[in-house]
């Protein structure tokens, strides 16, 4: 299915992103997407365009946030004279979003009037048939259920699943009264588990964010930032005013994305390999002498072992390029330019921890930061001071064990990898006999005395679609005995449901409140404020709830109102204060749409945020609770390079990246909005849907050029598609954006454009940070 045929006239991109008042920084970017790799665009050229002043228009402007994705950048509605969203504009106050918006956050209004959104709350009577039911009768349906469903089997045999923001400590509050430990899981476990892991490791905490514009030398490995941020819009524009302040952009990756062209030097490595250039540039660090020895004496442990491991032979430049396939000479530079940089920083995403050697990587790179002391320094990594809210105390009814800790899988504390969503459909069709984890000697295990998962509360995520091995997923769910599914569309993972399943409607952010702590160096709040009421019957998350709390009777959520969650915005910040002393005010808040704390800028030296105010170079001494089950699973004592377990064979010849975040997508969630299905890469050949990259001496040898339709095979499964032949991706790498390809006919756009990639994803496992391996899967691909 091609989109083009669904459009008689096509929004420009340029047009697009001019009318929606995109910020310098990302529009800095998206307007690179067409330069050659040798072209440059300057800044200044391309103005923060604006939109009609309200001030000349008869519209109101509300202060709101989005959340097309779980960056939450604050934003502004603007409302005409009839009630209607016209627009959404950028808050030039905003902190993460560095005053802009980026495509998706300019298309919420095509969200909001979406025809194709869950209008009321449904029971599933067949394949892809449903009938319309009363809130009333789904509360009492779903009561019933699970009701039936704890005393038959256990509480512990609910999972729930959630993506990462909202709501999340209501849903929490619900299981915890419930019964089971089995959630809410959000997306760590299927996406940046073993980064998280790899952090509280050796820094004590799951997140580090790199002070970019005060740096002058970054590193990006496997970390698009210049196309699709991680944590923080205004990361691009930041990068982009560091170069201009005479910093060094090298970029790290297999595949040529923009980042790289957008890179004073581009380093093609073989995938998988980045631990090994991250240990050889440490070799040569230590080697030459050229470490910071004051950080390493002052705030590190376990030097000693850790510069054992580094100084072996396998690190030495010239064998780390045949690992690598990056040139010994340019290993020796790089590692001299970083260490006597000013201040540096090498920072990563995906590219690095989808993979089964995931947390391995990240403890070879922050120890690399480490070792030129670039920890809780301007222009290196730093701990996040974002904003803070109430948490709500819940009663706690649980006594089993995670499902996954049942089966030997590490369940550390604090929850870095954000439990386990890896092995739920082994649990629900296998469950006296789901793949053991590290931490068994044996190589299955039963799940919760073998009755496994029999339920599953599923809000704002999308396993079908996002997981590994979609077909796996499916017909585990299809097995459930009762499943619920609570989302803004009848989504494949609803239609995947039970027969007897219930969806539940939940309303955009447009049409709800509550009060967001974005990613932050400094204090700060923004919030989503309701900018009209919920359309058809739909509810907001804080609205379905508490209503569903009460039907179950639980005296934490009988005393909360269902309809005021106004009053409970108001009271997550009541009295709270905030890492630099200062108090969230409620009324700058509604007014501006963003609180800011005193502090404006990173937090610098506070070294006493590190275990024992030590970087942990090798995990010596005195040991926390999740260095020790760490160990114990099997992991080493310090960075390392190990080889990832899964490489093309002469069946699979070619790797399978699959992933490759781009801007104006979010996971499967925004593949039904018009703007954001239209293809704004004016150099590809294949339109508005997503391809297969393949190099032009890997189509070559198959017969196959840009336009094709090619069948691409794994070990679990096979899927056509359309290709795209680039220099973008080496030989023998092929590449292809995950989110597409749904099987949801109620979505007119979404439904059955282009192919779902988690299905040719084998469920595979980083089992160390129980996080699955997205990047290390491999194909052949045959010509149709």
């Amino acid at each position: 299915m091609n989109l083009m045929k669904l459009w008689e006239k096509h929004i420009s991109r340029r047009s697009f992103l001019k009318a929606s008042g995109v910020a310098t920084g990302t529009m800095l970017f998206l307007s690179g997407c067409n330069q050659s790799k040798g072209d440059d665009v300057e800044a200044d050229s391309i103005t923060n365009v604006e939109t009609a002043s309200a001030k000349t228009e008869n519209v109101t402007v509300v202060p709101t946030a989005c959340y097309m994705c779980a960056i939450y950048c604050g934003a502004k509605a603007v409302v005409g004279d009839e009630g209607r969203v016209l627009r959404i504009e950028p808050n030039k106050k905003d902190l993460t979003s560095g005053g802009g918006l980026c495509p998706k956050g300019n298309s919420g209004v095509q969200l909001l009037y979406d025809a194709d959104r869950l209008k009321y709350p449904m029971k599933k009577t067949g394949p892809y048939q449903w009938e319309k039911i009363s809130w009333d009768e789904a509360f009492d349906t779903i009561y019933e259920k699970l009701t039936d469903i704890k005393e038959k089997y256990g509480p512990e045999t609910l999972i729930l699943m959630n993506r990462r923001g909202h709501y999340a400590s209501l849903l929490k509050g619900f299981a915890s009264n419930y019964g089971t430990p089995n959630g809410p899981f959000g997306s760590g476990s299927i996406c940046e588990g073993g980064k998280r892991v790899g952090n509280k490791l050796v820094l004590d905490n799951t997140s580090a964010l790199a002070d970019y514009k005060n740096s002058k030398y970054i590193i990006l490995m496997g970390a698009n930032q210049m196309e699709a941020p991680r944590y923080r819009l205004a990361f691009p524009k930041e990068i982009i005013e560091a170069k201009r302040n005479g910093a060094k952009l090298v970029v790290v990756d297999p595949r040529f994305a923009y980042s790289s062209a957008k890179a004073d030097e581009y380093l093609p490595i073989t995938p998988g390999t980045d631990a090994a250039l991250l240990m050889g540039m440490a070799h040569v660090i230590i080697k030459e002498n050229i470490y910071d020895k004051e950080f390493v004496e002052n705030y590190g442990q376990g030097f000693d072992v850790y510069k054992k491991e580094v100084l072996k032979d396998k690190y030495k430049p010239e064998n780390v390029e045949k690992i690598t396939g990056i040139a010994a000479e340019t290993i020796i530079r790089i590692a001299r330019e970083f260490a006597t940089a000013e201040s540096a920083v090498v920072d990563s995403s995906s590219g690095l921890y989808m993979w089964s050697n995931a947390v391995q990587n990240q403890q070879a790179l922050q120890s690399l930061n480490a070792l030129v002391g670039s920890i809780c320094k301007k222009g290196g990594m730093v701990y996040p001071r974002g904003g803070k809210t109430n948490s709500i105390e819940f009663t706690n009814n649980v006594t089993e064990k995670k499902y996954y800790a049942q089966a030997g899988y590490p369940s550390y504390k604090g929850n870095p990898h954000d439990g386990n969503r890896n092995i739920f459909p082994a649990a629900i069709l296998t469950p006296e006999a789901v793949p053991a984890g590290p931490l068994s000697n044996a190589k299955t295990a039963s799940v919760n005395n073998g009755n496994g998962i029999k339920a599953a509360i599923i809000y704002n995520t999308e396993p079908v679609g996002a997981q590994m091995n979609g077909k796996l997923t499916k017909e585990a769910m299809e097995k459930l005995e009762f499943g619920i599914v609570i989302d803004l569309y009848l989504t494949q993972t609803a239609e995947a449901l039970p027969v007897g399943g219930i969806v539940l409607p939940e309303c955009t952010y447009l049409e709800r409140t509550i009060v967001n702590k974005p990613t932050s160096f400094v204090p700060y709040l923004n919030i989503n404020q309701k900018v009209v009421e919920p359309q058809w019957e739909s509810k907001s998350g804080h609205w379905i709830f508490v209503k569903l709390g009460k039907r179950f009777g639980y005296e934490d959520f009988m005393a909360m109102d269902e309809n005021d969650e106004v009053g409970a915005a108001r009271d997550s910040i009541a009295g709270v204060e905030q890492a630099d002393g200062s108090f969230a005010d409620w009324d700058e808040l509604i007014r501006e749409g963003v609180w800011i704390g005193k502090d404006t800028e990173p937090k610098y030296g506070n070294y006493d945020k590190l275990k024992d105010g030590k970087f942990q170079f090798a995990l010596v001494g005195e040991l926390d609770e999740v260095q020790e089950l760490y160990l114990k699973a099997g992991g080493g004592i310090t960075a390392e390079y190990v080889e990832p377990k899964n490489r093309p064979s002469k069946e699979y010849p070619l790797y399978f990246m699959a992933g490759g975040k781009v801007i104006w997508h979010t996971q499967t969630s925004t593949r039904n909005i018009p703007y954001l299905m239209q293809c704004f890469d004016k150099n590809a050949i294949v339109k508005d849907t997503n391809y297969l990259i393949i190099s032009p001496a890997d189509a070559e040898e198959r017969g196959i050029k840009s336009g094709d339709r090619v069948l691409v095979r794994s070990k679990t499964n096979e899927v056509e598609v359309e290709t795209l032949v680039s220099e973008r991706v080496p030989k023998g790498y092929t590449h292809m954006t995950h989110g597409f390809g749904h099987d949801a006919p109620t979505l007119t756009l979404a439904n059955n454009n282009g192919a779902n990639s988690s299905l040719l994803v084998d469920e595979k496992r980083m089992d160390l940070a129980n996080c699955l391996t997205a990047k290390e899967e491999t194909c052949q691909v045959y010509k149709i």
